[in-house]
């Protein structure tokens, strides 16, 4: 077998090392660097085979031609936008122009011009599900645009200013290898320049796109905060949209259970209305999320994306779950209410103690799902221990009340179903920090 057969062979094999590695390996950063390994090794497997398969190309004059008659970066930087946003796919463009420079068609020179455009013009996917969309959305969309023109603009003028740092990819033998490094190279110095800028950006494009009076409108009916749709054309971007669309959902459920338990306390369902809405909120997300995830689950997504996936089914459940408990709740006051009764002083202070654990808990796993850690993991199974033994000795004490005839059989009922409902409620809390287990 010739040297040049084997070549493919070897890259498969590596690629087939990485697979295995995600797939056997429990450490996260071990299937990280699996999948790593496995990416490379198809990429650079595929594009040996598509460079032989396409060294006819050096034969067709209109080809060489046409190449060879674009020589302006501004020009060749066009080129790879809008053959990008025509395919929808900076991968396959670049890929492309990966085989046409090692076949010799194009130098690495204009080359990697035309790799600035296809980043450029990898944005027009985003942009067009952003059309029609909501603020959130085109913010997003505004915001992808603007990081790639701050990279473009910057390795322009790093291209023109030393014309010779391109030299630097001499260390690497093949052309093809050195448009792939100078392409990943450009994504994470131009990550690196804006990292520091984030916030500063977000606040600029929240002052140049404004939420409409529909948009505010969509996110009381609809509930959607932070996802759109229509960017289902882009699993990379919507990912972190629907992750924080989640912990949106767990925040109106949090405030729900507060709301109902100061109203067990307080004899007070006034704040009715406003809870109604915000259930129905939470309906909404419960249904229209977990569509989002059966439709985002079948596009082309990484190993770790569909355990996030997988493990949001559960999440939205859980949190569902906690704002129908809280719903309990409530009738629990209507019923209290309805019979002119009311909880005596010390059970009050009873349920403020199992509420505060139970507040203090919601934040921890929260904080845990937002920040994707299991730094307190530990603390909050503690926190799930010491809310069960509460419960338990709060069930004790009011048994003890009731046989000394302290308080009456229905309250003493709403009693022991509410304190059931928070120990069942701090079990879903908890249920949220297991999930991160799957992929932190």
């Amino acid at each position: 077998m010739s040297a040049l057969k084997i070549v493919p062979v070897a890259l498969a094999s590596v690629a087939c090392v990485g697979a295995f590695m995600m797939m056997f390996c429990k450490k996260h950063i071990l299937v990280n660097i699996g999948g790593i390994v496995m990416g490379f090794g198809l990429i650079f497997c595929g594009l040996t085979v598509a460079s032989e398969a396409l060294t006819y190309i050096k034969q067709l004059p209109a080809i060489l031609d046409f190449f060879a008659s674009i020589q302006h970066p501004l020009l060749l930087i066009l080129v790879g936008i809008v053959f990008t946003a025509a395919i929808q796919s900076s991968s396959a463009s670049i890929s492309i122009v990966i085989v046409l420079a090692g076949s010799g068609i194009m130098p690495l020179e204009n080359a990697v011009f035309v790799v600035l455009g296809a980043n450029v013009g990898t944005c027009m996917t985003v942009i067009l599900a952003a059309i029609g969309a909501n603020a959130n959305a085109k913010r997003a969309a505004a915001i992808h645009l603007f990081a790639k023109l701050v990279g473009v603009i910057f390795f322009m003028l790093i291209l023109f200013i030393f014309p010779n740092v391109l030299n630097l990819l001499d260390v690497f033998e093949k052309v093809e290898f050195q448009i792939a490094i100078f392409h990943s190279v450009f994504n994470i110095v131009t990550a690196f320049l804006l990292i520091g800028f984030t916030k500063h950006i977000v606040k600029l494009f929240n002052k140049l796109i404004k939420d409409t009076e529909s948009d505010k409108q969509e996110a009381v009916l609809k509930g959607f905060v932070y996802l759109d749709t229509r960017l289902m054309s882009a699993p990379t971007f919507a990912m972190p949209q629907l992750r924080k669309e989640v912990l949106n959902m767990a925040r109106l459920a949090k405030t729900n259970l507060d709301i109902s338990i100061d109203a067990v306390i307080t004899s007070d369902v006034s704040i009715k209305p406003d809870f109604v809405t915000r259930e129905k909120n939470i309906n909404f997300l419960n249904r229209e999320l977990t569509k989002f995830l059966v439709e985002i689950s079948s596009a082309e997504i990484s190993f770790r994306d569909e355990k996030i996936i997988g493990s949001l089914y559960h999440v939205i459940t859980d949190i569902e779950r906690i704002g129908d408990y809280a719903e309990n709740i409530i009738e629990y006051t209507e019923e209290a209410i309805a019979d002119k009764s009311s909880f005596s002083d010390t059970a009050n202070n009873e349920i403020k103690d199992m509420q505060k654990l139970i507040d203090a808990q919601f934040d921890l796993v929260l904080n845990a799902f937002e920040n994707e850690t299991l730094k307190d993991f530990g603390t909050i199974k503690i926190n799930e221990e010491e809310i069960d033994t509460l419960q338990e000795a709060l069930q004790h004490k009011h048994i003890e009340r009731m046989n000394k005839g302290l308080c009456s059989a229905s309250s003493s009922s709403r009693f022991l179903s509410l304190i059931s409902n928070l120990e069942r409620i701090a079990d879903h809390i908890e249920n949220i920090a297991i999930t991160l287990k799957d992929y932190c």
